[in-house]
C-alpha cells in the first residue's frame, strides 16, 4: 500500500515577484522539487471546491451570502 501526502498550494503573486504564469510555475516546480528530495513522488495538482458559509447578520443587517472557494492541494506518494 503506498502512502499520500496532499500539501496545499496557493501561488503567491505581486509586483514583487511577478503575475505571469511562469512565476507560478517555478513555484509549482519547486514545491515538486522539494518532496521529491524527501522521497515523495508527484501525482497530481488537484483543485477542491468548497462552500463558505455566509452568515445571517442581527436581523439582516451585516448578512453576507456563501460563497464558492477553491483551495489546490499538490497531491504526493511513496
Amino acid at each position: 500500500m503506498k502512502d499520500h501526502l496532499v500539501v496545499p498550494f496557493k501561488p503567491q503573486v505581486g509586483k514583487k515577484i511577478g503575475f505571469g504564469t511562469t512565476v507560478v510555475a517555478n513555484q509549482v516546480q519547486e514545491v515538486i522539487t522539494d518532496y521529491a528530495f524527501q522521497g515523495w513522488e508527484f501525482v497530481s495538482i488537484e483543485s477542491i471546491t468548497t462552500t463558505v458559509q455566509g452568515n445571517q447578520g442581527c436581523f439582516g443587517f451585516g448578512a453576507t451570502p456563501n460563497t464558492t472557494t477553491f483551495v489546490q492541494v499538490i497531491i504526493f506518494q511513496k
